[in-house]
């Protein structure tokens, strides 16, 4: 094996933990109210030296944690103005608090929510492996 070979094989070796690594860390920022959000984040090899880290939204979708069945990362990320949830289908809409307490509402109204970059924290916290 030559030089050159080595050098490289010792590169993608380093790449491949700083990138095991940072999936770690990007688990370990987001937030754990479900889990849903924690457990979708993935890391996709594209090939030798390029990864994909970050959340799979049809994972998070498909998350039995995932109440909504919809990707909701944007929204914890970049935050967002507020908005009002309206049943679709009923007249009420129906859901449990965390406590077990059964409620009925015609609306909820969601506050504004400042972002959370939690991939930032992520990053920043990984400088080197």
């Amino acid at each position: 094996m030559s030089l050159t070979d080595k050098v490289n094989e010792l590169v993608k070796q380093k790449f491949d933990r700083y990138a095991d690594a940072l999936l770690n860390d990007l688990k370990a920022e987001a937030h754990v109210i479900t889990g849903a959000l924690r457990a979708s984040i993935r890391k996709e090899k594209k090939n030798s030296n390029k990864y994909l880290i970050g959340v799979d939204a049809e994972i998070l979708k498909n998350d039995p944690k995932n109440v909504g069945k919809i990707d909701y990362s944007p929204f914890y990320y970049f935050g967002h103005n507020g908005y009002t949830i309206y049943p679709k289908h009923a007249k009420a809409l129906h859901f449990f608090t965390k406590d077990g307490k059964e409620v009925f509402a015609k609306k909820v109204v969601m506050p504004p929510r400042a972002g959370d970059d939690f991939i930032g924290r992520a990053i920043r916290r990984k400088r080197s492996v």
